[in-house]
């Protein structure tokens, strides 16, 4: 090393010989190149520094001129290179109330030389942005439309009877976008007047040509807040091609409790969800699978959900859902209605043991049910079915089947036309109610099979 480094000014002495040697062998020659040299310099640095420029006033005049989100817009460092790289240090977006709408530690993109060299802004100018770190906060109002959007005073309405092709355009209208985004570890926060989120470790990567088809990859952390979740992946494509763009996604959640939502889904026990999101951009159709480890529903702890969905049009449909309960098997099918926040579900249940059901009534025996739910904002919950049983035992005394019906309305649970067949013969009722004062039942008759009298008994 200690000869290497003795080398060196040997070697830049000879160089330094060889340049006067230049120099008073060719010495217009030399003087030209230097001076050729040097003016390319200060034309790249005066380029570099119109670009920077460029870049600052491109910034400037699209913060002045946006319709989302009006306010303050400021950065600390902005600058850029010959290949249209632009790069930004600790923007922050305040909106004119002084609210913090947004702020990014650092970022860079890539917008079109010529665009920078002419001054032109349009939608073709921003090619790729990358942004990091950043965090993002969305305020919604009670019908959970975006707020700090300035409606566009120049667009003209069409006639009412005149229906345009969905088109996704640009500042100008008509205009393609096409551009690279990638954002890394964000922090999204959402407020609307009754609900608050936070999504911790927002990750995007889109490539949107909104002529062609777009990619879509994007994952969270945990969901804080109103809504509880563990957090989400999608994958996919946008056909922007068609007049009508079409959805091509994979979508997963993980451990959402539904209840959270506010839709009227009053499952509180985590669920995820595997589906696929296609159809046309303003109605997409979601279909995939539900699966939860656990659904308490009042008396029906259930275990190892799972089931087949499809959602379209503010309707979710269930079917060959699977379940476990009271060591027996369950089958489900139903319906949701998201914007009436409306129920029906229908349930059947075989092998299900008495004893766990009816935890204390020393009934042992496997029942067969089959059970329906429904809810409403104005009636509230209802269940009603059937059920029968097999052999069993009521603590010492043998029976050879127990069937009826059921239903739950206004918080009372009540059961009807039971029969409970003895060796003696059929025990009835025509109910007994379950309320939250105590228990009320109606007369009880025996049936005397040797006999063939009919006796109360109670």
């Amino acid at each position: 090393m200690r000869s290497f480094i003795s080398v060196i000014p040997k070697k830049i002495k000879y160089l330094c010989t060889k340049i006067r040697h230049l120099y008073k062998t060719h010495g217009r020659t030399a003087y030209g190149i230097t001076i050729m040299l040097s003016i390319a310099g200060c034309l790249i640095i005066g380029f570099w520094y119109f670009l920077t420029s460029q870049a600052a006033s491109i910034f400037n005049y699209t913060v002045n001129h946006r319709q989302l989100f009006p306010g303050t817009i400021t950065v600390s460092r902005l600058s850029a290179n010959m290949l249209g790289q632009v790069s930004f240090e600790n923007l922050e977006w305040r909106d004119t109330s002084g609210r913090r709408l947004a702020t990014i530690p650092e970022g860079q993109f890539r917008v079109s030389i010529w665009d920078m060299l002419t001054g032109r802004i349009g939608t073709t100018t921003l090619k790729s942005a990358t942004l990091n770190g950043g965090y993002v906060h969305l305020y919604f109002n009670d019908h959970m439309q975006l707020l700090g959007i300035t409606p566009d005073t120049k667009e003209t309405s069409s006639s009412s009877d005149e229906k345009e092709d969905l088109s996704i355009t640009g500042l100008k209208g008509n205009h393609k976008f096409i551009c690279q985004l990638n954002l890394n570890n964000f922090i999204v926060e959402t407020t609307s007047p009754d609900r608050h989120l936070v999504i911790t470790n927002f990750n995007a990567a889109m490539d949107i040509n909104t002529g062609k088809v777009s990619s879509i990859q994007c994952s969270t952390g945990h969901f804080e807040g109103t809504v509880s979740a563990a957090g989400f992946t999608l994958d996919g494509t946008i056909d922007f091609a068609p007049s009508v763009p079409r959805y091509n996604l994979a979508l997963f959640i993980k451990d959402c409790n539904p209840k959270s939502l506010n839709v009227g889904i009053d499952i509180d026990d985590p669920a995820s969800v595997r589906a696929r999101i296609d159809g046309d951009l303003p109605d997409p159709i979601i279909s995939g699978k539900l699966m939860l480890s656990r659904m308490t529903l009042p008396g029906l702890p259930f275990e190892n959900v799972n089931g087949h969905f499809i959602y379209h049009n503010g309707r979710l449909d269930a079917d060959n859902v699977t379940a476990s309960v009271f060591d027996g098997q369950v089958s489900a099918h139903g319906n949701f209605d998201i914007d009436h926040k409306t129920y029906k579900a229908f349930i059947r249940g075989v092998n299900l043991k008495a004893s766990q059901a009816a935890k204390g009534s020393h009934i042992r025996c496997l029942v067969t049910l089959d059970m329906w739910m429904s809810s409403d904002p104005i009636r509230h919950q209802e269940i009603g079915g059937t059920f029968f049983s097999g052999p069993g035992k009521y603590i010492i005394l043998p029976f050879n089947r127990i069937s009826g019906r059921f239903d739950k309305k206004n918080g009372v649970l009540a059961f009807h036309d039971v029969v409970i067949s003895l060796a003696l013969g059929d025990v009835t009722t025509d109910g007994f109610h379950f309320t939250p004062s105590g228990v009320r039942l109606d007369p009880i008759y025996l049936d005397n099979r040797l006999t063939g009298a009919r006796e109360r008994v109670y």
